[in-house]
């Protein structure tokens, strides 16, 4: 079972899946590492034991938050198979019309 250290920071064993969802006023930018993840605000994507390198490795997972009308807020919530770990909001913008969020997978 994936476990929350803070709400930005999750652990996982090397055979789970992790599942985030981010929800606001327009589609987040999202990548691992180097790579570019295609998702759509609202839309639940998932994390799988195939993207990441295994046990004692670091990802991060970058999130680059639009805010096209100035002020609002991104729901964040985190799941697993065994259902909700973690679900907060994240406000801005924090730089000019958006908000960058990094949070950091390690696999144990």
């Amino acid at each position: 079972m994936a476990h929350k250290i803070t709400n930005l920071f999750y652990q996982v064993s090397s055979t789970e899946d992790i599942t985030f969802t981010i929800s606001g006023p327009d589609d987040p930018h999202v990548f691992l590492d180097n790579r570019t993840l295609q998702v759509t605000s609202g839309v639940p994507f998932t994390i799988t034991p195939q993207m990441l390198s295994g046990l004692g490795a670091a990802h991060f997972l970058s999130c680059i938050l639009r805010f096209p009308e100035g002020a609002g807020k991104y729901d964040f919530t985190v799941t697993d198979r065994g259902g909700t770990i973690s679900q907060f909001p994240i406000r801005g913008p924090n730089q000019e019309d958006f908000t960058e969020v990094q949070v950091t997978i390690k696999v144990a």
